[in-house]
């Protein structure tokens, strides 16, 4: 636990996005005094999953359901497309993973948005 003299009180931050340009920088002044500004983002680490099969690629955001959606319908769906649908649909019954080659993940662009469902930031 972060001792409560090293923490920011959440009723004193601002949040200065909207006083960023196009280009990333921070147009802001701020008043006089003690400020502590934090800027965090994300962006791909441009790391790649190594497979025992020998696929390799940029690894998919496994938080994110659209991302999911999107790998899973580019992959496991073009059985269904490539083949006889009702066919398919008989021999393709389980989607199953046995292990795991990217690594350990550690960021999301739906934690904020999940944070807030929970009320972890109201």
């Amino acid at each position: 636990m972060v001792p409560t003299g090293d923490a920011v009180p959440f009723k004193s931050i601002i949040n200065l996005t909207h006083k960023m340009d196009k280009e990333g920088h921070l147009k802001w002044k701020p008043s006089s005094g003690e400020w502590v500004i934090v800027r965090i983002g994300h962006t791909s680490t441009g790391h790649t999953n190594a497979t025992g099969g020998a696929a390799k690629g940029l690894e998919c955001d496994k938080f994110d359901p659209a991302a999911i959606k999107l790998q899973f319908d580019n992959w496991y769906g073009k059985a269904f497309e490539k083949t006889d649908p009702g066919l398919a649909r008989e021999v393709l019954k389980i989607f199953y993973i046995d292990s795991w080659e990217a690594g350990s993940q550690n960021w999301s662009k739906t934690f904020a948005a999940e944070f807030k469902k929970e009320g972890a930031m109201t």
